[in-house]
């Protein structure tokens, strides 16, 4: 399991970025507010990562909080709910206001998310509701 990176930022697209730890790189996806924090090639940084394997795939997400990241693996454990849809969450909502709207029921908040309708939404919040504060704090 690789559970970080630190590295050189060598390039980024609007999905994911390429970290140069020790000259190998790492293409690791990331959510579009992880990648607003990326300002120059060549700089340092270090991301608390996922890994990702599939059948036809591997594949690294990055975060810069843990706390990004534990929610992201809570996300990803609800069913139908993969990798991309929870990193399309984080792109458009901050942490607190995914927790948030889960709790509240709040699915007009949660249905901004692109690619999330009703459906899943109702899941999540079935899924999620009230565990969610708990479950950050204790992993």
């Amino acid at each position: 399991m690789i559970a970080s990176l630190h590295g050189t930022l060598e390039s980024w697209g609007s999905n994911s970025a390429v970290i140069n730890v020790n000259g190998v790189g790492y293409q690791v996806f990331m959510s579009i507010r992880t990648l607003s924090n990326l300002s120059t090639i060549g700089m340092q940084i270090y991301l608390n990562t996922h890994l990702v394997l599939k059948e036809d795939s591997v594949i690294l997400y990055g975060f810069f909080s843990i706390e990004e990241l534990k929610l992201f693996k809570v996300l990803i454990s609800v069913s139908g709910l993969g990798p991309r849809l929870a990193l399309a969450m984080l792109s458009v909502l901050s942490v607190e206001q995914v927790i948030l709207a889960i709790d509240k029921g709040d699915t007009d908040v949660l249905t901004t998310v692109p690619g999330i309708g009703k459906k899943m939404v109702e899941r999540i919040v079935t899924s999620l509701k009230g565990k969610l504060s708990s479950v950050l704090k204790g992993q």
